[in-house]
């Protein structure tokens, strides 16, 4: 999606707001002319009438220039403004329309640039960028035709600044351009030096080594700024000598000189030398505008690519004739050569899965890390939608159901647990807005997190991050007490214990195992020994079913489950395989 696409709400008035600026630069000739034709009058000793006649000219076009550009730079404010509300607005809508998991591995810091800084970054080139494009070419043209009017040698002479700084600012860019790629490789190393030093500072300060550390980031630091010093020296050298070769005091002494040498060879007139003299500055002055764009117009560029390729992403596809999603409790949950790739090329992360979880019993997907665990379990909610096969919930392929309608009958609790900024009341019933109170105490109860929540200054009422510092197992359990309350027919459990501590963990696994009857569940675990009671396991390797059976059945097969069975202490959880370890990322 190009640029010109991307501000087709506001085309309209950023044509106008230029357009404007356009009259207004035209405009801003009169008083020029006026000027020269009031000397002439005077030169030639005529006063009165036709005198003040040109006076009263040159302030109309001088209140007609302020009036016509100040009118454009309004308009086209006013369209940036527009702008930034309305991609604001398709950026959120997109980002509901594209599968889940995309939303996900696209990650809220990149999220946020789009949002905030991308669109921040189009204000020069909607609300400046059009506009001083077309008054410097205006005003310039016009200039020089007025000039070739009165002296055609002065209108060829005053090229000459022009030309010089046209010639120093190509140059300048040309170097610029052609170091940009070396300029974004620094600054993604110096990114990356900053982001290690802040993520290991604590483990470095443990062991002592937190000069080493402060050393190599300063090095990173240090190297940035050698880099950048001789990036820009170069250009700031070249952008102060193009704005010195056009500005009003150079300009005048070229014109001012070759007018004189010119009147006295009698090449021109005095009328002519006092064009040279006006027309010369208005000719050269408006290309000093240019000089402060260059590194703005491309960070622009990149800005309004970024977001175009956002919004151009494919959305997740919606069946025009939906079937309802009704059926009673339960709901079996079927995958049929089931295969996903992220990206046209890249290995696949689910390859051929079949499986199928009947109504009222726990599935369990082990596995080692990377197997595609998490990947495979995304295919039911509609995270993705599969590269190849089928997945089908009571019968019927995913994409007959409206989304809107699938989730209601799909809960998850992910691996982080993670909460919106609302009341934690509104966070347990998000499931079921019209609950109760007591409709959500008892699904916390359930979950384990009622007394937690009541030792918080507003109980309910408090706001994760705000009044309510949870830590990561309490904010998972308020997310199984959201599903809990839910109630959907299919439950999807992405290692929901991995931050409950010892004590609330195995109240936390009776109140799963309470919300589990009557559903579909499907259980990502990495602890063998949280799931050995599930009714099936199905075994994942490079996204592919190694295995599938029950506990027993599988330890009595020589395979990859009793392998992992045996790492992990035979049936006693790994103390090493705590929260957080092993667990794979979901795209």
């Amino acid at each position: 999606m190009g640029f010109w696409e991307l501000v087709r709400p506001v085309r309209g008035q950023v044509v106008a707001g230029t357009a404007l600026q356009g009259l207004g630069a035209l405009a801003a000739l009169v008083p020029m002319a006026a000027i020269v034709e009031l000397s002439g009058v005077l030169i030639a000793g005529g006063a009165g009438s036709t005198a003040w006649r040109w006076l009263l000219v040159a302030v109309g076009g001088v209140i007609a220039r302020m009036a016509l550009t100040g009118a454009g730079a309004v308009v086209l404010h006013f369209a940036d403004s527009a702008l930034a509300a309305d991609l604001r607005l398709r950026l959120s809508a997109q980002l509901s329309r594209i599968p889940v998991g995309q939303a996900r591995s696209v990650g809220s810091g990149r999220l946020l640039k789009l949002v905030s800084d991308d669109v921040a970054a189009l204000h020069t080139l909607v609300a400046h960028a059009s506009g001083d494009t077309v008054v410097a070419v205006v005003t310039a043209v016009g200039a020089f035709g007025l000039l070739a009017r009165y002296a055609w040698p002065l209108a060829l002479v005053a090229l000459v600044p022009v030309l010089g700084f046209l010639g120093v600012f190509g140059a300048m860019m040309g170097r610029a351009v052609s170091q940009f790629d070396q300029y974004d490789e620094a600054r993604g190393r110096l990114n990356a030096a900053t982001t290690e030093f802040t993520r290991g500072v604590y483990v470095v300060k443990t062991f002592g080594r937190a000069g080493h550390a402060s050393e190599q980031y300063a090095r990173a630091v240090d190297d940035y700024a050698r880099f950048y010093g001789r990036w820009m020296g170069p250009m700031i050298t070249s952008s102060a000598l193009g704005l010195a070769i056009v500005s009003a005091p150079s300009v005048l002494a070229v014109m001012g000189l070759s007018a004189l040498a010119m009147v006295r060879a009698g090449r021109v007139d005095v009328t002519g030398a006092v064009a040279g003299l006006v027309l010369g500055i208005g000719l050269a002055i408006p290309l000093t505008q240019m000089d402060g764009y260059s590194v703005k117009l491309r960070a622009a560029r990149e800005a309004a690519a970024r977001i175009g390729a956002f919004l151009a992403a494919e959305p997740l596809p919606v069946d025009t004739d939906p079937v309802p999603a009704e059926w009673g409790e339960g709901g079996d949950v079927e995958l049929r050569e089931a295969r996903l790739r992220y990206e046209p090329g890249a290995p696949e992360a689910v390859s051929g899965v079949s499986l199928h979880i009947l109504p009222g019993t726990v599935t369990a997907l082990v596995g080692p890390s990377g197997a595609g665990k998490s990947s495979c379990a995304g295919l039911i909610p509609r995270f993705w939608d599969p590269t190849g096969g089928r997945v089908l919930l009571a019968g019927t392929d995913l994409r007959r159901y409206r989304v809107e309608d699938l989730h209601r009958h799909v809960d998850f609790v992910l691996q982080d647990g993670r909460l919106l900024p609302l009341s934690l009341a509104e966070n347990i019933s998000l499931g079921r807005p019209g609950a109760g109170q007591q409709q959500v105490e008892d699904a916390a109860r359930r979950a384990g997190i009622h007394q937690r929540i009541c030792e918080l200054p507003r109980g309910y009422d408090s706001v994760p991050g705000v009044d309510a510092l949870l830590s990561g197992g309490e904010s998972q359990r308020v997310a199984v007490a959201r599903v809990l309350l839910a109630g959907a027919p299919v439950l999807l459990l992405d290692e929901a214990t991995s931050y409950a501590d010892p004590e609330n963990e195995v109240l936390l696994q009776q109140a799963l195992s309470t919300a589990a009857r009557g559903r579909t569940v499907l259980v990502i675990a990495h602890r063998l020994a949280a799931v050995q009671d599930v009714d099936s396991i199905v075994v994942l390797d490079e996204g592919r079913v190694a295995q599938q059976g029950t506990h027993d059945e599988l330890l009595d097969r020589d395979g990859l489950y009793r392998r992992l069975w045996r790492m992990q202490g035979a049936g006693s959880a790994d103390p090493l395989s705590g929260p957080g370890d092993g667990q794979e990322t979901t795209r």
